[in-house]
């Protein structure tokens, strides 16, 4: 229970940063420390988190899906969490798992693009919350899929070690159909 009550606190708190943040003052994807906030990672740890994000987010996009293998970001004992997913997708443990989400993810729509990566400290060493906006166009329905996202990512040993990640569920119901999911 105090690990789902430490969750929630954080992914409220996060939700209350990215608010109250200008999203427009930002002009490149730099960790953002709110003000009187202890730098707790290093410089170094909040740059290899940040490119760990971006690589797993450059596997979607990418024109060679096997350039991007998830070995080379996500821990052997990884763990993906997707609460507004199907519930096949949820829970998503290792590597085996989690690439084989981002495959039938990347077959149900077709040119992603995902924007203003954003990395955010929180008080925990090796925890993360990013935010970005993705985009796709979904050939099923016809439509364009454009959503915020957050993040809560865990780093270890230079990997990531766990991702739980909220999306738009209107704007995945839209453009991928009634349920909603494209996971």
């Amino acid at each position: 229970m105090n690990s789902i009550r430490k969750l929630v606190i954080s992914m409220v708190a996060a939700a209350g940063l990215i608010a109250a943040v200008n999203v427009q003052a930002q002009s490149g994807p730099a960790p953002h420390i709110p003000r009187g906030m202890p730098n707790v990672a290093t410089q170094q740890q909040q740059d290899e988190a940040l490119a760990l994000v971006a690589a797993y987010l450059r596997a979607w996009s990418a024109e060679d899906p096997s350039s991007y293998t998830v070995e080379q970001f996500v821990s052997d004992d990884a763990v993906f969490e997707h609460p507004y997913a199907d519930e096949a997708s949820r829970r998503l443990e290792g590597p085996d798992a989690i690439a084989q989400a981002l495959s039938k993810t990347r077959l149900a729509a077709s040119n992603w693009n995902f924007t203003g990566l954003r990395l955010f400290q929180t008080l925990e060493p090796g925890v993360f919350f990013v935010e970005y906006r993705a985009s796709a166009y979904v050939p099923a329905t016809q439509h364009k899929y454009e959503s915020r996202y957050v993040a809560r990512v865990t780093v270890r040993d230079g990997k990531i070690s766990n991702y739980l990640e909220l999306w738009e569920r209107e704007a995945m119901a839209t453009a991928f159909g009634a349920t909603g999911s494209a996971r």
